[in-house]
């Protein structure tokens, strides 16, 4: 007669480091399980509970599917800094700490180094220095703002922005673009979202192609999405990638910040 109720071996096989570390920071945030990191990072379950008992310490994809689940963390606010991550990651004997040779590494240890330029950021809001509200903000915007006028201007509303991610020269399929939007003087109306693009050769200049948008900020003033260039069709070779704020008013400015051009290599 068979017994109901009896656990898989899976669920029966106890956590390992990783697995153990992984649940306390679970545990910082109301109601956000395992399942839900999975669907949040794009990790299949299974392959994320394998992880988590220490039945998948090795492959090619799982220092990806690790700087994933620290993006996650990152952005519910229960992993804040570079050392947390590390700490995360080398839970697991055959891996290194992030390693900022590394573009995709690379990517990761910018959103720590954030961190530092939003307190400087938030300093100079309170003093009222529109001039200065982003270390990150264009020539333009720095000449435009004024110290002695903190009312809005209507007829030149132009918000601000600044690159944070991607950083290197080379970028794989799945891109992680993150960038600092603001209003550029105080009254200025809120950002309303962000726009990332990208553009190849044989692809209208005029019109460059929407890789993703992010709609609400992770962090302060900080926008973020991912996109998929395979599934957008880009071609393998020389790519430009660049953004677009907007504000709630339908003001907009497009490459506040400049664009980059990268390698995409698949």
């Amino acid at each position: 007669m068979k017994q109901g109720g009896r656990p898989r071996r899976e669920d029966e096989k106890p956590d390992s480091p990783f697995g153990k570390a992984l649940k306390e920071y679970l545990r910082r945030t109301e109601n956000f399980t395992q399942t839900e990191l999975a669907r949040e990072s794009g990790i299949p379950e299974k392959t994320l509970s394998h992880m988590v008992k220490g039945r998948r310490t090795s492959g090619t994809m799982l220092r990806r599917d690790l700087r994933d689940i620290i993006r996650v963390l990152y952005q519910k606010k229960v992993l804040l800094t570079l050392e947390d991550a590390n700490r995360l990651i080398t839970t697991i004997p055959a891996l290194g700490a992030l390693d900022r040779r590394d573009p995709e590494d690379a990517e990761i240890i910018a959103l720590f180094d954030t961190a530092g330029v939003e307190g400087e950021q938030a300093s100079d809001q309170n003093n009222g220095d529109a001039a200065s509200q982003n270390i990150h903000a264009s020539s333009d915007n720095r000449d435009n703002a004024s110290l002695s006028n903190a009312t809005a201007h209507p007829s030149a509303i132009k918000p601000g922005g600044g690159w944070i991610s991607p950083t290197g020269k080379t970028v794989k399929s799945r891109i992680y673009f993150a960038a600092y939007a603001y209003p550029t003087h105080a009254g200025e109306p809120a950002i309303d979202h962000v726009n990332f693009t990208v553009y190849w050769q044989g692809v209208d200049p005029r019109k460059w192609v929407p890789a993703c948008v992010s709609h609400k900020p992770i962090k302060k003033d900080i926008f973020a999405c991912t996109a998929d260039l395979h599934t957008l069709g880009v071609p393998a070779g020389e790519i430009t990638i660049s953004f677009d704020v907007y504000d709630r008013q339908g003001n907009h400015n497009n490459s506040p910040n400049g664009s980059h051009t990268v390698t995409y290599s698949p």
